[in-house]
């Protein structure tokens, strides 16, 4: 059951971070795909690791967050999926 979890996290591809800086924050920008179709996954939390700030991505995946200065890492949850960290 756990493997079944890892396999389908693996089926999800973060793709397209764009980071661009404005006065100590950063907006990110990206899309959250399942990599076997590449369609969007809608409903998947992003979260700046280390603040309070989130997100979620809308229905096609796509999904923008200001992330404070300093932060390098988004976290990205979603039920079924293992949690998945990703360096901006």
């Amino acid at each position: 059951m756990l493997s079944q979890k890892l396999i389908k996290a693996a089926g999800v591809a973060l793709l397209a971070l764009v980071a661009q800086v404005s006065f100590a924050q950063k907006q990110v920008s990206g899309k959250v795909t399942d990599s076997k179709d590449g369609v969007g996954v809608g409903g998947v939390t992003v979260v700046a690791k280390g603040a309070k700030n989130g997100t979620q991505t809308a229905p096609d995946g796509s999904f923008s967050i200001s992330v404070p200065s300093g932060v390098a890492t988004l976290v990205f949850t979603f039920v079924g999926y293992a949690r998945q960290e990703v360096s901006i």
